[in-house]
């Protein structure tokens, strides 16, 4: 992710020009589901078939800002990134510190019922590993570059989303924890933000960034994996359920664009609604540029699809078009 971002263009197009081809890979039996629905299916961290994966990144965050607590040279790096996302409140940094380890082992020891509730899709940048479609399925559907466009639209009641790669060294995981946490936040939501915290008090403002650094550090979380995976080249669709405050108002959430076709509302599926349908559509155009099936006898199932790639899938043109026309409908320059 080396492109530099685009201060003419709204972020989240700048932002799709940072990631590489991406794709899913689906069982013969899901497929047809999956493209009629225009829509993948999520699966929450407490249903995941490891979730020792979750808490393993969990651990990690929290005790890399325990020691940033007490090592001058790693909170001075914490309290700079701070500075230069909420300067003009003047964070307090150890109460910020000692809020998020709070909240961190909260989560860490509830993963069953979190206080951020993240829900993940996966893909991956490997789309010709038998090994994966054997595990995980013999039809990969490969995505253009809408899909990091649209992942940062999750439907209410979600707060925020992120569409990152895992990683599978420790080193790499806990090096990123600051960024990850105290830096990248959307630039259209730290005005809001700042609004929040001009009319709160001094302690509730360290509770209030606390609150925030761990919804971005629990969608960070579930992008380390173990080093035998690393075949997969995985990356992670995540979206998050912040419950922290009470007041809505108060909550983590970017500025989220708007596009006709995506819906307003998420749909829960499963026993105790636990997984969601995250669409990815866009003016009823579902964003697959081709699909692959590597089964054996599924000529009738080919032919469907080829049926439905003609009529559903996106016509084929780039970000550049895109992005003129986008700003073109929302009344800026071409």
């Amino acid at each position: 992710m080396s492109a530099a971002l685009n201060p003419v263009e709204p972020f989240f197009i700048s932002l799709a020009r940072n990631y590489p081809p991406l794709f899913h890979y689906t069982r013969v039996g899901s497929l047809k589901a999956l493209l009629e629905s225009k829509a993948l299916l999520a699966r929450p961290i407490w249903d995941f078939a490891d979730t020792a994966e979750y808490v393993h990144g969990i651990r990690l965050i929290r005790d890399h800002l325990v020691k940033a607590r007490s090592l001058e040279r790693r909170r001075m790096k914490i309290a700079r990134l701070l500075q230069e996302l909420y300067g003009r409140v003047r964070p307090n940094v150890l109460q910020v510190l000692d809020r998020t380890i709070d909240n961190l082992t909260y989560e860490f020891d509830h993963v069953d019922n979190p206080r951020v509730k993240t829900y993940v899709a996966c893909f991956t940048q490997n789309p010709a590993s038998e090994r994966m479609w054997r595990q995980y399925g013999e039809c990969i559907i490969h995505f253009n570059f809408m899909l990091p466009v649209l992942a940062y639209s999750a439907p209410s009641p979600f707060t925020s989303a992120m569409l990152s790669h895992v990683t599978y060294d420790e080193r790499e995981f806990i090096d990123a924890i600051p960024e990850q946490g105290f830096r990248l936040e959307h630039p259209e939501a730290i005005p809001r933000q700042l609004e929040v915290l001009d009319s709160a008090g001094a302690a509730f403002r360290s509770e209030l960034i606390a609150n925030w650094v761990t919804e971005r550090l629990c969608l960070f979380a579930p992008n380390i994996k173990r080093a035998e995976f690393a075949f997969e080249r995985e990356w992670r669709l995540k979206s998050a359920i912040s419950t922290y405050s009470a007041d809505p108002a108060l909550s983590r959430y970017p500025c989220q664009p708007v596009f006709p076709g995506l819906p307003e509302t998420a749909t829960f599926l499963g026993p105790g609604m636990s997984r969601y349908v995250h669409r990815l559509t866009l003016a009823d155009k579902f964003i697959s540029q081709e699909i692959a099936i590597v089964a054996n006898d599924a000529q009738d199932l080919s032919a469907w699809v080829g049926g439905w790639q003609a009529k559903e899938s996106m016509p084929q043109f780039g970000i550049d078009e895109f992005s003129r026309a986008y700003r073109e409908a929302a009344g800026g320059e071409g």
